[in-house]
């Protein structure tokens, strides 16, 4: 089988290309571009042939001539653009040409109206690529290598690429038998000597490391391509396994937020929660290209711990916040859509007596002193909504905060303190809605749960001369006290 059957046989079985469509591709000059070049133009797509001039040497130029010329000879459209200057300090210079590269062909795709852009990854890239990433600590996804189609819009720094896909219908072919393919027809290929310079990542695993480890095993580059292509049916099988839990375990908030229910991902195989962590982050930061194994770790061992803080950084500006029995994924902790309950923002307020403190959602928290009649008004008042507490026992002002790890009350009536978490958990309180409850403190002590009890040392007493009425109101969007 020639090269072209075997790129065709290929496109066919990854149903990368459709006859007929708009194809950009992308021509550097050398063995592999032109081969993929022939191949595609044989094959019956409307190629538009694009080159970027990095400017980094001096036959550059000469380079763009040649891929101008050589697309007029096939009857293609050319797109030449030049690379911005490299700024020279700061980053890699690997990591901006490939920027510069792929930005250049997104724009490309969308000035010609097409969908698609092919490139010219070979096998030899692929076992280099598998190479790179075992060695900077990559897990399976990693491991796949580069996969025959990918979406550039997910893509970081990538702008105006959504809906266009990148595809490498040369996967399967080798290097040496693009370089074969471009003599039988009569194309020379350009010489780009950056190619073996070893200040590059790449270069280094291509000159250097694959020749030390096929001293070990002369068909170690047989071996490393299966590993991805063993990896790339595994990370898809775990991918669907993910897929499948992930309504189970994560609640997706209106914020820039998850929630993840511990008890469902406490029940999930290592490997799952592995995925359910990395499918979290992504989701939350599609962008991420430095997302590591010890991010995902440091979020499964959080979720596990059974004394965690309350919360922790996890990667870039991602934190992960201790929620109950559940966790929240969140840049900063939001407030969760529950308007049917009173929450409050992170920090403290006062509440002076008289006066009110404003909620989220409409609700507010109000205050009033009470001098006359404090037995009848007591009794009235006992819903947990609505309470009367003696005045002598409080330090005013007042302060309002959220709950935080360790809060405890001795509720009215019971001899012991019980964790506000449990209190809240036995009063059957959402679980979305008791990281933002308000707690109504006085030095120190919890005053009162609103809605649900107060203090026991707070209580109305025979001796009690000077009362004050709390009361909680919903707002127009809150209003279920039930």
């Amino acid at each position: 089988m020639d090269i072209f059957d075997q790129v065709s046989a290929y496109i066919r079985d990854y149903a990368l290309l459709r006859p007929g469509e708009r194809l950009v591709v992308g021509v550097s000059g050398g063995g592999d571009s032109l081969c993929l070049l022939d191949c595609l133009s044989r094959w019956g797509v409307d190629v538009v042939v694009a080159h970027l001039d990095h400017q980094l040497r001096p036959e550059s130029a000469a380079d763009a001539a040649f891929v101008e010329a050589l697309a007029d000879r096939y009857g293609h459209p050319f797109e030449l653009g030049r690379a911005d200057l490299h700024p020279g300090q700061g980053g890699s210079l690997e990591e901006w040409a490939r920027l510069q590269r792929y930005s250049f062909l997104a724009a490309v795709a969308r000035k010609d109206g097409a969908q698609k852009v092919a490139v010219g990854h070979t096998y030899d890239d692929q076992v280099e690529t598998i190479l790179m990433h075992l060695l900077r600590g990559a897990g399976p996804s990693g491991l796949r290598g580069i996969l025959p189609e990918t979406q550039m819009g997910d893509w970081t720094g990538i702008s105006g690429a959504d809906g266009i896909s990148l595809v490498r219908p040369l996967l399967s072919i080798r290097h040496a038998e693009t370089m074969a393919h471009c003599e039988t027809i009569g194309l020379e290929p350009r010489i780009d000597r950056s190619n073996r310079d070893q200040r590059f990542f790449r270069n280094k695993i291509r000159h250097h490391l694959l020749p030390v480890l096929e001293g070990y095993n002369p068909g170690v580059r047989s071996v490393i391509y299966r590993l991805g292509e063993i990896m790339r049916a595994e990370v898809d099988f775990l991918t669907d396994q993910v897929e499948r839990r992930w309504q189970e375990v994560v609640v997706e908030l209106a914020a820039d937020g998850l929630i993840l229910r511990g008890r469902a991902f406490k029940q999930q195989p290592l490997a799952i929660q592995r995925g359910l962590i990395r499918r979290a982050i992504l989701a939350l930061r599609q962008d991420l290209r430095d997302l590591g194994f010890e991010h995902i770790e440091r979020g499964v061992k959080y979720i596990l711990a059974s004394d965690r803080p309350t919360s922790q950084p996890l990667i870039d500006d991602l934190l992960i916040h201790d929620y109950d029995e559940d966790v929240l994924l969140a840049a900063v902790e939001p407030l969760p859509a529950v308007p049917d309950f009173p929450q409050m923002s992170a920090g403290e307020c006062k509440l002076s007596v008289p006066g009110e403190v404003q909620l989220e959602y409409g609700w507010k928290i109000v205050s009033a002193e009470i001098k006359d009649n404090i037995a009848e008004v007591t009794r009235a008042k006992a819903d947990g909504w609505e309470v009367v507490i003696d005045k002598s026992s409080l330090s005013t002002p007042l302060s309002l905060r959220t709950r935080q790890p360790g809060d405890r009350m001795q509720p009215l009536g019971m001899q012991g303190r019980i964790k506000i978490s449990d209190l809240m958990i036995n009063s059957k309180i959402p679980r979305l809605a008791r990281s933002h409850w308000p707690l109504l403190f006085s030095g120190g002590e919890i005053v009162w749960v609103p809605g649900l009890n107060i203090g026991h040392s707070f209580r109305i007493k025979e001796s009690t001369n000077r009362a004050v009425h709390l009361k909680v109101l919903p707002g127009d969007a809150g209003g279920s006290r039930n």
